[in-house]
């Protein structure tokens, strides 16, 4: 759970994170985010309480995970 206004995304595989979007429930992507760095924060704070997706660009994959924000 988000509760503190920011989600950090960090490679655990080693792999540069180039882009990050945040997904609202319905699929509609609410913040996206350059980074070409091993971490990113997202800030969250101004977004409505529920389930979101984000999805993470490498070079090589595309990964998602589900966050809630509180």
């Amino acid at each position: 759970p988000v509760t503190e206004g920011k989600v950090t995304v960090e490679s655990k595989s080693g792999e540069m994170v180039h882009f990050v979007e945040l997904i609202d429930s319905n699929g509609k992507t609410v913040k996206s985010v350059k980074s070409n760095q091993f971490k990113t924060e997202i800030e969250v704070s101004g977004l409505r309480k529920g389930i979101y997706f984000i999805r993470i660009h490498t070079a090589k994959n595309v990964l998602n995970e589900k966050i809630v924000i509180h």
